[in-house]
C-alpha cells in the first residue's frame, strides 16, 4: 500500500513538474511574441511598455522553470532520502567552526568604546 501511495505521489510530482516547465515555456513564448509584435508597429511607447511586461514575464518564467527542477530534484530524482531527523543532520566535518565574515568572539570585548576588553 505504502509504495502504490509513494508511486502515486511521484507521478502526480512529475505530473506538476511538465505543467510548469509548459507554463514557463509559454510565458516566454507569449513576452517573445507580444515584444516582436509591438516593435512591428513602430510605437515606441507600446513597444517600452511590452519590453517591460516581456521582461517580467520572463522573470516569472524562470521562477517558475526553478519551482519545476526543485519539484524534480527533490521530489523524483532524489527518492526522498532525508526522511528522519537523524540522517539529515549534517557530519561534524561538514560544518564550519566559524563563519568567516562573523567578528571575532574576543571574551570581554566592549564593541561600544575603543577601550578594549572590559577589566
Amino acid at each position: 500500500m505504502e509504495k502504490g501511495f509513494q508511486m502515486a505521489a511521484r507521478a502526480m510530482y512529475f505530473l506538476a513538474t511538465i505543467v510548469l516547465i509548459l507554463f514557463a515555456l509559454v510565458f516566454v513564448g507569449v513576452a517573445a511574441y507580444s515584444v516582436l509584435h509591438s516593435l512591428a508597429s513602430f510605437d515606441i511607447e507600446a513597444a517600452t511598455h511590452r519590453l517591460l511586461d516581456g521582461v517580467g514575464m520572463i522573470v516569472l518564467a524562470i521562477a517558475i522553470f526553478e519551482i519545476a527542477k526543485y519539484l524534480y530534484e527533490e521530489e523524483i530524482v532524489r527518492d526522498r532520502e532525508l526522511r528522519h531527523a537523524d540522517e539529515a543532520a549534517a557530519h561534524p566535518d561538514q560544518v564550519p567552526d566559524h563563519h568567516p565574515s562573523s567578528p571575532p568572539a574576543w571574551k570581554g570585548w566592549c564593541w561600544c568604546s575603543r577601550r578594549g576588553p572590559r577589566t
